[in-house]
């Protein structure tokens, strides 16, 4: 995929940037969970008190991931969210979505992409089993479908740069 003719480290910015305000868009508010409710412990250690925009820096930079995963997985998203059955992305559960879209877009894009093992201690909070379950239940709820045509990623990629330089 070709990249904006800025360094790596202007391209993860744009893309992060642009990605986080299209999440915006798409998720939904949801109170935070307390104790004791129904999925508390599967989210407690979730990293949702940061930014995610932060958090896609974060990752892209820590797996030293393509800056053009972000528009790959914000893609992904947005197909999750289309699929039949698909859950809605919310402010508790986007966090987990975003890492594993992103994960997946990098091994989509790398000749050699590291094994969860790697993804699991990058996370730093999912363990390789709540990893691999939450990669298969992505993959099934996209069909195995992790491609994006290029003209899709350019509109996106023009998108991004529209985003960063409003006229």
């Amino acid at each position: 995929f070709p990249e904006p003719s800025v360094t790596r480290r202007e391209a993860i910015s744009l893309y992060s940037a642009y990605t986080a305000a299209q999440l915006k868009k798409i998720t939904q508010d949801h109170r935070p969970l307390r104790p004791g409710d129904l999925s508390y412990d599967d989210f407690v250690n979730d990293p949702y008190h940061i930014p995610i925009e932060t958090y896609i820096v974060r990752i892209l930079k820590l797996t030293y991931a393509e800056p053009a995963c972000a528009l790959v997985a914000l893609q992904l998203l947005r197909r999750l969210c289309r699929a039949p059955g698909a859950f809605e992305i919310t402010t508790v559960n986007v966090h987990r979505l975003v890492f594993v879209s992103v994960m997946l877009a990098s091994k989509t894009l790398r000749d050699v992409p590291f094994n969860n093992k790697f993804w699991s201690r990058v996370s730093g909070t999912y363990d390789i089993t709540a990893l691999n379950r939450m990669e298969l239940e992505m993959l099934a709820v996209l069909e195995w479908n992790v491609s994006v045509p290029r003209e899709t990623f350019e509109l996106e990629h023009a998108a991004a740069m529209a985003y960063a330089n409003p006229t």
